[in-house]
């Protein structure tokens, strides 16, 4: 069962290619199975099993977003809002979402988003209601994880250190899997990930806790003192202010 926050590839049934997001483009005519084909899952109700009738996002490779405007399918927005909200479906409601799982993808319009019309080869649009074979997408991980050997679990870390009033934290500075309130604090490449608010390098990493726990999650451009998280410390004692 697919869970929270993950990166998935969408494989348009009908055709075998895969869903793809190139620049600000969406379309269905690689068979390639890369960036720009990896899709990060992200249920809008935070973390926990996707099931058939949730809302999700989908952000690309380069943080921009699945987006459904009218009848068009773009990706050229760094936010999430009502254009970018799909419900994933299943023919069974309720069903979980699983690999290997035949979706439909319903936008705020109530059209499902078609990808295999043969009369126009590749385009990605959200034409029509109703689920059939050019609304067919197959969910695939877009990493095989093999079962882990048993290992001790990893050793709690201390909670953050209080920020000391007037101390801020400069773009960059932080490493892995270090608190952070923005993205901007994060070095190497990283981001502050909304759900533990943790600088990670991917959906997929996990961190030791103490974590922030943001149900809805905590996303950069929202102002961290109004999530809702349930760590006592975030975010008043998590971590210090970008320093500008």
């Amino acid at each position: 069962t697919l869970v929270g926050i993950l990166e998935v590839f969408l494989r348009v049934r009908r055709t075998g290619r895969m869903l793809t997001v190139q620049g600000g483009r969406v379309h269905g005519k690689s068979s390639q199975r890369g960036s720009l084909q990896r899709l990060t899952l992200e249920r809008a109700a935070g973390d926990g099993e996707v099931r058939s009738g949730d809302e999700v996002f989908l952000r690309a490779w380069a943080g921009n977003y699945v987006t459904v405007q009218g009848t068009r399918v773009h990706a050229m927005a760094n936010r999430t809002g009502k254009l970018q909200r799909l419900v994933i479906e299943r023919t069974r409601d309720g069903a979980p979402i699983t690999p290997g799982s035949t979706v439909f993808l319903r936008a705020y319009t109530g059209k499902c988003i078609d990808a295999a019309d043969p009369r126009a080869f590749g385009v990605v649009r959200a034409r029509w209601g109703h689920h059939g074979s050019w609304q067919q997408l197959v969910v695939e991980p877009a990493v095989s994880t093999p079962r882990p050997a048993p290992r001790p679990a990893p050793r709690p870390s201390p909670a953050p250190a209080p920020a000391t009033p007037g101390q801020c934290v400069e773009p960059a500075s932080l490493g892995r899997c270090a608190p952070c309130l923005h993205s901007v604090q994060c070095g190497g490449g990283r981001f502050c990930c909304p759900f533990m608010k943790r600088c990670v390098a991917s959906s997929r990493q996990r961190c030791p806790a103490p974590i922030a726990g943001c149900r809805p999650l905590c996303r950069d451009g929202q102002d961290p003192a109004k999530c809702t998280c349930s760590h006592e410390t975030f975010p008043a004692r998590w971590q210090g202010p970008t320093c500008t």
